[in-house]
C-alpha cells in the first residue's frame, strides 16, 4: 500500500532537466547511483533537534514557508522531509546517490512514514517548549500548526532524485529552490574540487527569498551571505542577501 504519491519533478520545479533520470521502480529496486566524488551521507538529522532546540526550526520558517527544498544528502531517515514539513515548505526533493531505496520503502510504510517514534517526540517537545518572547508570535504558531499536521499524517509533494548532489544541483534552473545539507563534512566530501563545485551550484540555484542551511557541512559558499547571528551555532544560514538587504 502506497502511503505518499512521489510527485513528479517537473511538477515541483518548472524548466528542470529530468533527462536520464532514474525512475522511481527502479529506485524501489535497489538503484544506486555510481560516484567517486563523494559518500553516500547517512547520517540522521536528530542533532537538529538535540542541540539546536528552536533556532534552526525557526530559521528555516522564516526562510523556506512556499519554497522548494532540496535535501542534499538525505540518507535513509525521513527526518530531512519532516523539518522541511514543519517549517512550511511548499514540497521537498530528497537527493542521495546510494539511500534512496531505502527512504523509499520508509515512505510506504504505513508506520515509518510519519516518522520515527523517537524523531515525532523530538518534534513535539520542540514545538511545546519554543519561547514566544524570543520568536515572532506568529512564526510560532505557524510551527506548532505544522507540527499537529505532521502528527496527523499529513504530507506535501516530494520528488526523489538518485544521484550526487552536484549531478543533481545542475538540474536546476538559477534562483529556484531553498537547501538543507547536514553532517556532509570531509568524511563524505573528500574532493575539494568537487566541494567547490558544488558550492558554486549552490549559490546559483538558490532562490532570492529562501535560504541554505548547513548542518555541520563542509560547503559554504563565499558568494552567498552568510548571516553572523548564527557564528556559535552548529549550523550556518545562507542567503543571497541579509535581512533588510544588508
Amino acid at each position: 500500500m502506497k502511503i505518499i504519491m512521489i510527485t513528479d519533478l517537473n511538477l515541483i520545479v518548472t524548466k528542470v532537466d529530468t533527462k536520464n533520470l532514474s525512475t522511481i521502480e527502479q529506485i524501489s529496486q535497489g538503484y544506486e547511483h555510481s560516484t567517486s566524488f563523494a559518500m553516500g551521507d547517512d547520517n540522521p538529522k536528530l542533532f537538529a533537534w538535540q542541540f539546536l532546540y528552536t533556532d534552526y526550526l525557526v530559521e528555516a520558517a522564516k526562510n523556506w514557508k512556499g519554497q522548494v527544498v532540496i535535501d542534499l544528502g538525505c540518507g535513509r531517515q525521513l527526518d530531512g522531509y519532516i523539518i522541511a514539513k514543519i517549517a512550511g515548505a511548499a514540497a521537498y526533493i530528497a537527493v542521495d546517490p546510494h539511500n534512496l531505496s531505502e527512504f523509499y520503502k520508509k515512505l510506504n510504510d504505513p508506520e515509518k512514514s510519519k516518522g520515527s517514534e523517537e524523531f515525532n517526540k523530538m518534534v513535539k517537545e520542540t514545538g511545546e517548549r519554543i519561547q514566544e518572547n524570543l520568536y515572532d508570535k506568529k512564526i510560532i504558531a505557524d510551527i506548532r500548526s505544522r507540527i499537529t499536521s505532521h502528527l496527523q499524517g499529513k504530507h506535501i509533494p516530494i520528488s526523489l532524485i538518485s544521484e550526487d548532489m552536484l549531478s543533481a544541483l545542475r538540474r536546476f534552473p538559477s534562483e529556484s529552490v531553498s537547501i538543507m545539507t547536514a553532517g556532509l563534512d570531509r568524511c563524505i566530501i573528500w574532493k575539494d574540487e568537487y566541494a567547490s563545485l558544488a558550492e558554486e551550484e549552490i549559490t546559483r540555484v538558490l532562490h532570492s527569498e529562501g535560504a541554505y542551511l548547513a548542518m555541520c557541512s563542509r560547503l559554504s559558499p563565499k558568494n552567498l551571505k552568510k548571516d553572523p547571528s548564527f557564528k556559535d551555532n552548529s549550523f550556518s544560514k545562507f542567503t543571497r542577501r541579509l535581512p533588510n538587504n544588508k
